[in-house]
C-alpha cells in the first residue's frame, strides 16, 4: 500500500526527494509484474496442455477390479 501511495525511489539507490529522481509505479513496476504474470500463466498453460498426466499417479490407470483389493492399499 505504501508503494502505491508514495511511489518508489530510483533503483540505483539515489535518495533524492525531488520528483525527477523517483520512479513511478505504473511504467516500470507494472510492466515488470505484468510480464511475470503472463510468463507464469504461459508456462502453466503449456504444461497443462502438453503434459496433462505429469502430476497424476500411475495407479489411476490400472483397471478397477471390484473383488480384489489393490496391492498398494495395506492396513495400518
Amino acid at each position: 500500500m505504501s508503494v502505491h501511495e508514495q511511489g518508489s525511489t530510483e533503483p540505483l539507490g539515489l535518495s533524492q526527494d525531488e520528483p525527477r529522481y523517483q520512479v513511478g509505479l505504473f511504467p516500470s513496476f507494472f510492466l515488470k509484474d505484468l510480464a511475470f504474470i503472463l510468463t507464469s500463466y504461459f508456462i502453466r498453460f503449456r504444461t497443462v496442455r502438453l503434459y496433462p498426466d505429469k502430476f497424476v499417479h500411475s495407479v489411476n490407470y490400472v483397471k478397477a477390479n471390484n473383488i480384489v483389493t489393490p496391492k498398494h492399499i495395506v492396513p495400518e
